[in-house]
């Protein structure tokens, strides 16, 4: 049994700590969807090959956008549609709005 040890350390992780990572996995795979959907465009992929600007808004609002502003800037992908940028401005401020209210909640509570 050693996955014994392992779960009973990861139980001792705090929760902003398990949030952050998650946070930090969702905007990683923002930005690599944002660089497969560029890898395929240069290939020349039709539509049915590219990822779905659809679903790059979806990851880009629930990734809180810092993948996308990445995505957007140093790949220079999208960069030139209105909607990337503001669906990522849209995705950071309600997380930074969300973080902030998870933050100081408790303490805005007393």
């Amino acid at each position: 049994m050693r996955l014994l040890p392992v779960l009973a350390a990861a139980s001792q992780v705090p929760p902003a700590a398990w949030a952050g990572l998650a946070y930090a996995g969702a905007n990683l795979a923002t930005l690599a969807l944002f660089a497969w959907d560029k890898r395929r465009a240069r290939r020349g992929a039709g539509p049915a090959g590219r990822v779905r600007e659809s679903t790059l808004h979806l990851w880009t609002l629930a990734s809180g956008g810092l993948g996308a502003f990445a995505g957007l800037a140093w790949l220079r992908h999208k960069s030139r549609h209105a909607a990337f940028w503001l669906s990522a401005f849209a995705g950071f401020a309600a997380h930074v709005g969300a973080w902030a209210w998870w933050i100081a909640g408790p303490a805005v509570a007393r």
